[in-house]
């Protein structure tokens, strides 16, 4: 069956070398990091952050030359980071609805065996390098039992 919420489209999107540049770019940009949601939301106590990725850097030129993309189609391009032990709750958003003409985009960059990515209620296993398609308008939710930072594009 598919999940029409998350599917992968393109297995090995990030070439080794494309995805140690990735990997060196996460490690720097969490220097740098900002918390994704502030201490009013329901949302501001989560070990959930970002770091904004400008538009020169070749993985977001790659992304937007496969997809015959301008930077002007693009609302963010962010590294997401969810610390070990932190938990978002099941929750939709239309930040990323189909039914509102926009789709997120995953590409893991650093992920571990105990990540539990749960949409319409399947648990979705995405390796660092592939890119992902995510509806947000599914119920979704995530969980790091790791010990190290998860990191997607």
């Amino acid at each position: 069956m598919i999940n029409r919420g998350a599917f992968k489209i393109i297995d090995d999107f990030l070439t080794d070398s494309e995805l140690d540049e990735a990997i060196t770019l996460a490690d720097e940009s969490y220097k740098h990091k900002s918390r994704t949601h502030d201490g009013g939301s329901k949302y501001g106590t989560l070990d959930w952050f970002y770091s904004e990725v400008v538009f020169q850097n070749p993985i977001v030129i790659k992304f937007l030359k496969k997809f015959n993309l301008d930077k002007s189609d693009i609302t963010k391009f962010v590294i997401y980071y969810l610390e070990p032990g932190s938990n978002i709750p099941p929750h939709r958003d239309n930040s990323g609805a189909s039914i509102n003409d926009r789709i997120r985009f995953h590409i893991p960059i650093r992920t571990n065996d105990s990540v539990e990515f749960i949409v319409k209620k399947e648990k979705i296993k995405m390796m660092p390098g592939d890119l992902w398609i995510l509806d947000t308008s599914f119920e979704h939710s995530v969980y790091n039992g790791g010990s190290s930072s998860r990191s997607h594009f």
